[in-house]
């Protein structure tokens, strides 16, 4: 790629190679002295990729546009681009020639141009008195090393009589990034006009903003969506009240539901870049009630094997984890179903495997950071009490062939069943593996080899 740094100029005269500091293999750069960078150091070497700029078009603030205490309120937002448009430059790109490039595109002449640069905030990209003919974009590290799928992001407005007096302070481009620092952005899943993929919104709002606002809000974007062609008198009418909002985890999974209209985003734990969804359905009916799943690991698996089946159900959000066990065991057939004391509940891992043992059962699901959505899993075993330790132990099965028709079932179960009997207590094991070898003294003998090399 070049060199891009000269580390100190070698001045002509007498001086010797070795004094100015070269030896074997030393490189050195000829060039003609001109594209040096305001530092002195870096140097630009060749013309380099071109690169699209977006050009983003404001309008003049209009005199009845509220000072900054209403906009950081959010009183009234301001307006926002009119127009984007996307020019060409390179690293020796002129303020001159990009100043013409945008004057063409936005109908304005030079001198009316009041061009800004957009990273952490927006500032001018040159002032009233800068030669624009001999600063380039590489005098201004406008441009990255190489092309990104990111572009530059300018702004530009006509140069009004107040801009030239105050600045910033009265610039459309600027009161629109104060405000917009002031929201965040929730991407919310349709699921109400039965599209299949899902509409994916944008929405932007304030940390203030209440459920129920953001709720209209989603809702007058998804009309602004639907198609036109549609007949409006047979289409359903939604409002607050008839929609519900709700999150949305990794897997497209609904979670917690957002029930009280009156509580702000901040209040609800709603942060910049949530996932949400809007469905169809009874906000009363479901309010203070969260929404979880559970593997239901004592039924029996679908023939030929299979995943265990899961259950949905709304809990109260107050209620504790023997609570939720027995609304759980309340879905299995009364027949067969044993005491509650012979259940107990496990959180689930990202894999959707059995995961840790609750503390107690005792503990309301808000102190475990269980919020709605998340899935438990319910098994056959004792709840672990505090001191208890979790084992994981492997069982070696020997392979289908060497498996006499009377052995116990625990030594047919598949390897995914072992993982799954993961906890138990020191002797369910050690009865299993007594009665393993009572039923089988004979193989047991028979193959001392390959027990001795067993883990």
């Amino acid at each position: 790629s070049g060199p891009t740094h000269v580390l100190r100029r070698l001045e002509h005269g007498e001086t010797l190679l070795s004094e100015a500091g070269l030896s074997d293999g030393s490189v050195l750069l000829l060039w003609d002295g001109v594209h040096v960078g305001p530092d002195g150091q870096q140097v630009w070497n060749g013309e380099g990729p071109p690169q699209n700029v977006q050009v983003l078009e404001f309008s003049t603030m209009a005199a009845a546009q509220p000072d900054e205490t209403a906009v950081a309120t959010a009183a009234l937002p301001p307006p926002g681009p009119r127009r984007t448009h996307t020019v060409q430059v390179r690293d020796s790109t002129t303020l001159s020639t990009l100043a013409n490039l945008i004057a063409e595109c936005t109908a304005l002449s030079i001198d009316q141009l009041y061009v800004c640069q957009v990273d952490d905030g927006v500032r001018p990209l040159w002032e009233a008195d800068d030669d624009l003919e001999n600063i380039t974009l590489f005098d201004l590290k406008l441009l990255p090393s190489e092309p990104t799928s990111y572009p530059v992001r300018l702004t530009v407005e006509p140069l009004t009589a107040a801009l030239k007096e105050s600045g910033l302070q009265q610039s459309a481009a600027s009161a629109h990034w104060k405000y917009r620092a002031t929201l965040m952005e929730v991407y919310v899943n349709d699921a109400l006009s039965g599209r299949e993929p899902q509409l994916s919104l944008t929405v932007a709002c304030a940390t203030d903003q209440t459920i129920g606002g953001l709720k209209r809000q989603v809702l007058k974007e998804i009309a602004e969506n639907q198609d036109q062609k549609k007949d409006d008198e047979n289409e359903k009418q939604y409002s607050i009240h008839n929609v519900l909002l709700r999150r949305r985890g990794l897997a497209g999974t609904p979670g917690e539901i957002f029930s009280d209209p009156t509580l702000t985003l901040k209040e609800c734990a709603i942060r910049d870049g949530d996932r949400l969804m809007v469905e169809e359905g009874d906000a009363c009916a479901v309010e203070g009630k969260v929404l979880l799943h559970c593997v239901m690991a004592v039924a029996e698996r679908p023939i030929g094997g299979g995943e265990y089946p899961v259950v949905d159900l709304y809990v109260d959000k107050t209620a504790t984890v023997l609570e939720c066990k027995l609304a759980f065991l309340e879905t299995l057939p009364a027949e067969g179903r044993e005491a509650v004391e012979c259940y107990r509940v496990r959180k689930t891992l990202w894999s959707g495997e059995a995961g840790r043992f609750f503390d107690s059962e005792a503990q309301r699901l808000r102190s475990q950071n269980i919020y709605g959505g998340e899935t438990l899993w319910l098994e056959k075993g004792e709840q672990p009490i505090k001191g208890d330790i979790v084992l994981s132990v492997q069982l070696y099965v020997p392979s289908v062939r060497q498996v006499d028709a009377t052995l116990p079932d625990a030594l047919k179960r598949s390897a995914t069943d072992a993982q799954n009997q993961e906890g138990s207590t020191a002797g369910e094991l050690l009865k299993e593996h007594s009665d393993q070898a009572a039923s089988s003294p004979d193989q047991a003998a028979s193959s001392p080899d390959q027990a001795a090399s067993s883990p």
